[in-house]
């Protein structure tokens, strides 16, 4: 179970509790106007601001961590270069692999 916290641009903030699926995901959907998501379980909790409600932008943390050989996706919108679409610039993302803390592989072909 995990206690989920959206914070709505409109409705206000509103509060639920999720099961995930077999594998561990909650699929949320499409969150017009949601501002921030926060959840958290017993062990642990994390809060996003995933819109900023006067412009089409969103911020992701510096940092995403993953268990390797895992699957993200993260959004991305009018990030990229007109004249090169579907290319992503190392000015806009990196991915690294590391181990302790250090830096052990330069992963940006992988993205």
């Amino acid at each position: 179970m995990v206690n989920v916290e959206l914070v709505h641009s409109r409705l206000g903030t509103k509060h639920c509790s999720l099961t995930s699926d077999r594998h561990g995901k909650i699929y949320l959907g499409k969150l017009d106007h949601v501002l921030s998501i926060g959840c958290g379980s017993d062990q642990t909790s994390r809060q996003w601001n995933i819109y900023e409600m006067n412009s089409d932008t969103w911020s992701y943390p510096g940092e995403i961590n993953v268990i390797e050989g895992s699957n993200v996706e993260i959004p991305v919108a009018n990030m990229w270069d007109h004249e090169k679409p579907n290319q992503i610039s190392r000015n806009q993302f990196s991915l690294y692999r590391t181990l302790e803390g250090e830096v052990v592989e330069d992963c940006f072909a992988q993205i």
